[in-house]
């Protein structure tokens, strides 16, 4: 009897255990795979159907710590060994810059990766790596120079030691599917548990949309990075070392330091948060690949909170940066 129990409880473990471990899901059954879980799940708002996981975008952010209430995300622990490489299909038009869906790495609401089609506004359609670490965000984006996609991937592989590479893909005219690898990044988490999964969201605070848009996951899929997986080109990287200092006060200077990793011409501009230009986008000529400096006066900026962004050949990186009396 004794032994009969041990066994049951063996293949219950076992059971408890492929259940929880991470799985791809195609979305083509009844019901959510059960290693599937929802953080502040509203069930109106999402459905299962036709292939596909639909969720529909409410307003919620996660930026900071004033709006940590997206709802809807859909995560599963990651587990096993590194590399690995997560992929969604995803078929979603944004209408504005804050309405956003993809791919979301999650540790708390103050710890996490989006990688995300994010809506057109003032930039178009977009491309983010959103990533916050302890309340503090940080954004890389690329515009793409078009309207609508229709068939839409996401990719982010993950590393031992913290790296971080965000891809996009799509169908290219005559060409197939080709994928395009837009952020790089070293990032230091708070050592706890991380999850994978899916979010769609419209924004929050006095800059949220209202219109709910439909965000529909094909597919999410847990790869491992092999040279069977068609590699990306690369888009040109840069990135804002120090942005000094930040408060800054009305009318007195912030001193930047940026990196670009080969020659080219990079521009940048100050805008409000609702993208409107402070300081109108100016280039900075061609530059070498390497560390730049250059000095913003903020006579005309308004205390408030801006955004600063850097941009070389189409790709855009952002900080925050807030004016104060």
């Amino acid at each position: 009897m004794i032994l009969r129990a041990l066994c049951l409880l063996l293949v219950l473990s076992s059971c408890i255990s492929v259940a929880m471990a991470q799985q791809s899901d195609e979305f083509d059954g009844p019901s959510i795979n059960p290693a599937w879980k929802w953080v502040r799940e509203y069930p109106a708002y999402w459905s299962l159907g036709g292939g596909e996981l639909t969720i529909h975008t409410q307003t919620g952010a996660l930026n900071g710590t004033m709006f940590n209430n997206v709802q809807n995300i859909l995560l599963q622990e990651i587990s096993g060994t590194f590399p690995k490489l997560f992929e969604t299909h995803l078929k979603f038009t944004a209408w504005h810059e804050l309405h956003n869906a993809g791919l979301i790495y999650y540790i708390d609401d103050d710890n996490y990766i989006r990688v995300s089609l994010g809506g057109r506004g003032y930039y178009k359609q977009r491309i983010w790596m959103e990533w916050e670490i302890d309340g503090q965000t940080f954004f890389h984006h690329v515009s793409l120079g078009f309207e609508d996609i229709l068939d839409f991937s996401l990719r982010l592989a993950v590393h031992e030691g913290g790296r971080f590479v965000a891809s996009y893909g799509y169908y290219e005219w005559g060409s197939g599917m080709k994928w395009y690898e837009f952020s790089d990044k070293h990032i230091v988490f708070p050592d706890k548990p991380a999850s994978i999964g899916l979010q769609a969201a419209n924004g929050d605070g006095v800059y949220a949309q209202y219109q709910s848009l439909k965000a529909r996951f094909s597919y999410f899929r847990v790869l491992t990075p092999t040279s069977v997986h068609p590699l990306p080109d690369r888009v040109p990287r840069a990135s804002i070392e120090v942005l000094y200092p930040s408060p800054v006060r009305q009318g007195d200077r912030v001193h930047i330091r940026f990196r670009i990793d080969r020659p080219g011409l990079p521009r940048y501009m100050l805008t409000d948060m609702l993208g409107r230009e402070v300081l109108p986008k100016t280039s900075l000529g061609r530059v070498s690949a390497g560390e730049h400096g250059l000095t913003l006066s903020l006579d005309d900026a308004v205390p408030g909170v801006y955004l600063f962004h850097l941009e070389v050949e189409g790709a855009r990186t952002t900080r925050r940066l807030l004016v104060t009396r």
